[in-house]
């Protein structure tokens, strides 16, 4: 009975350290379970910020490369009226020629004739104005289709640059993604550790609980057997006082 007795306490106390280390090892668990918890929570803060930032370059380039088709548009516009305007001019100059080929082909001597030569000389003057209105004009459609062809190369430049950020930021992304997906993964083995941990902590409080109990049967046991040893050692002191007194009486 005392060997058991031994025995089982020395069990409860192995199974008491086993639990205590348990405990520890869970704890630690939990502390781990909740440091990956709140890295994936700022990993995924960081995904929505990246994606933000991502959608506001896709709308920005998206409204770039709207303007530059517009641009690109009103440069052909520009292109086909600067045409017009050299076709006109290329008119007025063949027939500011033809004029003054007539104007050659004529005589000075009467008075009338040099009157029509006024009258030509300034329907010349006429259009060589006109002509000078139409070369400015050209001139000023020339210059804004340089200032659109400037534009057009600045939104380009602006279109590549934005192009490769996305680029950048869309590979951040997969990046970000790809860490934490790892560390999704480690979570959910850890919390699956966890679990195996809490399962065998309960098995080993269920067990202590019963080794606990069969040491309190036990100590019952023997506290019974030692009372009824008590009452038998006490009917053995009685019997031998008795054996005494015959003895004695038998002597006399």
């Amino acid at each position: 009975n005392e060997n058991k007795e031994k025995s089982l306490l020395k069990e409860i106390e192995e199974l008491k350290t086993e639990l205590q280390d348990l405990r520890l090892e869970n704890d630690s668990l939990i502390k781990q379970e909740d440091k990956y918890n709140t890295e994936i929570a700022e990993k995924a803060n960081e995904i929505k910020t990246l994606e933000k930032i991502l959608d506001e370059k896709v709308e920005q380039s998206l409204e770039d490369h709207n303007k530059l088709i517009t641009i690109q548009s009103e440069n052909i516009s520009l292109r086909n009226e600067i045409k017009e305007l050299e076709q006109i001019v290329e008119q007025y100059k063949e027939e500011q020629n033809k004029t003054c080929d007539y104007s050659l082909n004529i005589s000075a001597p009467i008075c009338e004739e040099n009157l029509g030569q006024s009258v030509i000389d300034l329907q010349l003057m006429e259009k060589e104005e006109v002509i000078e209105q139409l070369k400015n004009q050209l001139s000023s459609l020339q210059a804004v289709v340089n200032d659109k062809d400037s534009q057009i190369s600045e939104l380009q430049n602006t279109k590549m640059h934005l192009e490769e950020e996305l680029k950048l930021k869309q590979i951040s992304i997969e990046e970000i993604q790809k860490v934490s997906k790892g560390q999704q993964e480690e979570l959910s083995s850890t919390k699956n550790n966890l679990l195996i941990s809490q399962e065998e902590n309960q098995t080993l409080s269920s067990k202590n609980s019963m080794l606990e109990s069969a040491l309190i049967d036990a100590n019952k046991k023997i506290s019974d057997q030692q009372s009824e040893m008590d009452k038998f050692s006490e009917k053995i002191n009685e019997l031998n006082s008795t054996i005494t007194c015959y003895e004695s009486q038998v002597s006399e």
